[in-house]
């Protein structure tokens, strides 16, 4: 009865982590945060051009958003064999201020968003604890991004 416990816990881990994969261009296009009162990251523009990513972002900011400049994404699929164009996972970048280092994870979601994990390391020694937000992005048309 054991093993059958374990494989039944083993197969509910594997369910409730699978990761959505997406042909690479599905990351491409202008993304708006769904919380229009974030205090992270508003906007991204995402260029692909084959395996190549360029990402744009925006973070909250007062009056208007900070725009955070480019920075080169990477691309990874679920194995060595996978080819990235057709089943990429998941996209990643660092972003580097005068007083922090920003890591964001981007992944597709099922419903046509994607979600960005933020992980934020202060560098300016202000005593302020590193940290980790996720913000859910939608698509939006045009290249008026609208900050």
């Amino acid at each position: 009865m054991k093993p059958i416990r374990t494989m039944v816990a083993f197969l509910l881990l594997l369910m409730a982590s699978s990761v959505a994969s997406a042909d690479i261009s599905h990351f491409s296009g202008n993304w708006k945060n769904v919380d229009s009162n974030t205090r992270g990251l508003t906007t991204l523009k995402i260029d692909v051009k084959g395996t190549r990513v360029r990402i744009q972002a925006w973070g909250r900011c007062h009056p208007s958003d900070c725009a955070w400049g480019y920075a080169e994404g990477t691309a990874y699929a679920p194995s060595v064999e996978s080819s990235l164009t057709e089943a990429a996972q998941a996209i990643s970048t660092i972003y580097l201020t005068s007083f922090s280092q920003i890591l964001l994870i981007i992944r597709p979601m099922e419903d046509g968003q994607i979600e960005v994990e933020m992980l934020t390391k202060f560098t300016d020694q202000s005593g302020r604890a590193n940290t980790r937000r996720i913000e859910r992005l939608s698509r939006v048309e045009g290249d008026d991004l609208k900050r």
